[in-house]
């Protein structure tokens, strides 16, 4: 077993908490651990924005005057999808959804709804193909 990184004094209370976390739970080769590093630094922004916004509301004024959106509000959710684009590119296992807390009628239950789900969009998606093919005759 690989040894464990020293948490990074750096990060804040939420991004020591999800690196903590995420190193408990998966071995992570080095270029991992740093793109996990980064994601932890985003929570942490995150946090610091949201405070902004707590402490001086949604709105501000404009250079005009004028009430505008907080800007902190933008620059919260760039950061989220950032913290996405990280977390999808250390491409860790999914959770099991708790499938295994489900009885039996409950799993194919599931399984049925996800069965109906693509014949309803293949149907969808062949209407769609059909449509677009007599447009063109």
């Amino acid at each position: 077993m690989a040894r464990r990184p020293a948490l990074p004094v750096e990060l804040g209370k939420r991004g020591k908490a999800y690196y903590s976390q995420i190193l408990e739970d998966y071995e992570l080769e080095p270029s991992e651990v740093q793109i996990l590093l980064e994601a932890a630094r985003t929570l942490d922004e995150v946090e610091a924005l949201k405070a902004a916004v707590s402490e001086l509301g949604v709105t501000t004024k404009g250079s005009m005057g004028q009430v505008v959106v907080n800007p902190a509000l933008a620059e919260i959710r760039q950061a989220r999808a950032m913290f996405a684009r990280l977390v999808q590119q250390l491409d860790l296992p999914a959770a099991d959804d708790d499938e295994e807390d489900l009885s039996p009628a409950e799993t194919a239950a599931q399984r049925d709804r996800t069965e109906n789900a693509r014949k309803a969009a293949n149907a969808r998606w062949d209407m769609d193909k059909a449509k677009r093919g007599t447009r063109g005759a």
